[in-house]
């Protein structure tokens, strides 16, 4: 049996998808001080990644409205029934 977890809230995405922008953001204005802290080279590339796959991952759950009470969770009515057979034939 498959656990289901539970999904996120909307606006929980939506902070998460500025949070990894912010970060983006913050990774091109460290730029400028490459050249003198070889240490900032590589929370620059962090930054950049950390928030670019923040920013993505919750994009696209946004995207595809894989959110609380968005149309991307909504069940189709064949798994509906299914799923209402096989626990009436549990019981």
């Amino acid at each position: 049996m498959k656990k289901e977890s539970k999904p996120y809230s909307q606006i929980y995405l939506i902070v998460r998808v500025l949070a990894g922008g912010y970060l983006m953001y913050t990774a091109w204005n460290l730029r400028e001080a490459l050249p003198e802290q070889p240490l900032l080279i590589i929370a620059i590339a962090a930054f950049a990644v950390i928030g670019a796959v923040l920013a993505a991952h919750a994009g696209w759950k946004l995207y595809r409205g894989e959110y609380e009470g968005g149309p991307g969770l909504a069940k189709p009515a064949d798994e509906e029934t299914s799923e209402s057979k096989e626990q009436a034939a549990a019981e």
